[in-house]
């Protein structure tokens, strides 16, 4: 207890310092959608990683790609070791007009430091590295091996991370558990951890008449691309039900564990509208838990874009040359990505268009879960539980996705999410994190280190 109230006060005392480290990253943008500052942002980070005694490089793949910041941290004396992922990249600014400040200025008001990837994930990651200044600064040794794994490709759906850690196994190859640090608290504040994530698949569909674009008086002879690509997405779903083949057959059930995880969770759809600015829910039937094991336990389908044409300046008369919608899947444990994307394919081929189709995999991930009975699960409970000074909630898997199945494929160790911040503030405008959310990061990052070392 006299090293937890040790460390408490060094953060507290060095606090303001840490926000100017912050500050600074956030003011350094890192959209991985168009590569602004990823570079510069990569730098940055490997240069303050090494400040604070983390053997630091920049591994880059072999197709290209972003850089992924790996640090390690060795004890000679225990063989344990945390595999710590997080992201550097950060999600576009979406429209400008939404934000109340530049969203790369970092203003602070009132608690709140505002930008984006202020919680997603700069806060958080920034976390793990100030525990180790922290731990140092107060002569702890730190008691067990940390490798730190931070890419910038993250909310581009890691494209070149199966690549990496494949050419790198080497470096990574003794993590005995991995954590992720992102933002963990619901609406409410309250703390919460997760054990897996659902799995995604973007998609790609396009349909495309031969001749180009062709004269809108045609309509009677010729088929058009718009109503080609609408017919199929009413046959594949109607944005409720999926009506894929055998789509909800493979699904695992929860155990009885994770449904007494689900029960203890409290929330309600009054909970989740507000969480969500107001947003009615699509079901009439989503009444008290039933909220939490939807979202958590069910797949989706969303259709994010449709293109084709022009409304703005308008182009009339004329049958467009073809027409696109992205479509993203968020697949539970035991759905797998390629049997989803053959099931379209066939679907679509059974339609007997006359446009040409073509079905393109933006990005893919399987969905993975740690045994909520896992001593590495129990020990990060134990971490959040003493930081927080409650019992944090325990979420069976997340409703949002991961590359963790990468790291499973290789690995296969217990992974576990769990940080600071509004996990449902994620990717919108005026995203923030608290300063006190960012002083609990750092706690938690210590107190994770400590509980391991046992």
């Amino acid at each position: 207890m006299e090293k937890i109230n040790e460390i408490k006060k060094l953060i507290e005392n060095n606090l303001n310092d840490y926000i100017k480290t912050l500050r600074m990253f956030i003011k350094q943008p890192s959209i991985s959608a168009d590569g602004t500052g990823i570079n510069k942002m990569a730098k940055m980070l490997k240069e303050e990683m090494n400040r604070v005694g983390i053997n630091t490089c920049l591994l880059k793949p072999s197709s290209g790609g972003y850089p992924v910041v790996l640090g390690t941290i060795k004890n000679k004396k225990n063989n344990y070791t945390l595999l710590v992922y997080g992201h550097y990249d950060v999600h576009s600014i979406g429209n400008l007009e939404d934000w109340k400040f530049d969203p790369f200025s970092a203003e602070i008001v009132s608690d709140k430091i505002i930008g984006r990837g202020a919680a997603d994930n700069k806060g958080n990651f920034l976390s793990w590295i100030k525990a180790i200044e922290v731990l140092k600064e107060l002569g702890i040794n730190i008691p067990i091996n940390i490798i730190f794994f931070f890419e910038g490709e993250e909310e581009i759906g890691s494209p070149h991370l199966n690549i990496i850690l494949n050419e790198n196994k080497n470096l990574i190859s003794e993590a005995n558990s991995k954590i992720v640090f992102e933002p963990r608290q619901d609406s409410k504040g309250k703390a919460f951890i997760n054990l897996g994530w659902k799995g995604m698949l973007s998609l790609k569909l396009t349909f495309k008449n031969r001749g180009g674009q062709i004269h809108a008086s045609y309509g009677p002879l010729v088929s058009n691309p718009i109503f080609e690509l609408v017919r199929a997405i009413k046959e594949i779903t109607d944005g409720i039900n999926i009506y894929l083949p055998g789509f909800y057959k493979s699904i695992a059930p929860l155990s009885p564990e994770e449904r007494e995880c689900l029960k203890n969770i409290n929330w309600n759809e009054n909970d989740i509208v507000k969480a969500l600015s107001g947003e009615p829910l699509k079901y009439e039937n989503l009444k008290g838990g039933k909220v939490i094991e939807t979202l958590l336990s069910d797949p989706s389908i969303t259709v994010s874009a449709i293109s084709s044409g022009s409304v703005d300046p308008p182009v009339r008369s004329v049958i467009p040359e073809s027409a696109s919608c992205l479509i993203e899947f968020r697949l539970v444990l035991n759905q797998r990505c390629n049997e989803v994307y053959n099931s379209c394919v066939k679907l679509l081929n059974k339609l007997n268009s006359k446009c040409r189709f073509q079905l393109e995999i933006l990005a893919s991930s399987e969905a993975t879960r740690t045994n909520v009975k896992h001593d590495f699960v129990n020990k990060v409970k134990k971490a959040c539980n003493l930081t927080f000074g409650y019992k944090c909630d325990v979420y069976p898997n997340l409703q949002g996705t991961s590359p963790d199945h990468f790291f499973k494929s290789i690995l296969d160790i217990p992974s576990v999410g769990c940080g600071c911040g509004y996990h449902h503030l994620c990717h919108r405008p005026n995203e923030f994190i608290t300063i006190s959310q960012f002083s609990k990061g750092i706690e938690l990052a210590t107190n994770i280190i400590m509980e391991l070392s046992n």
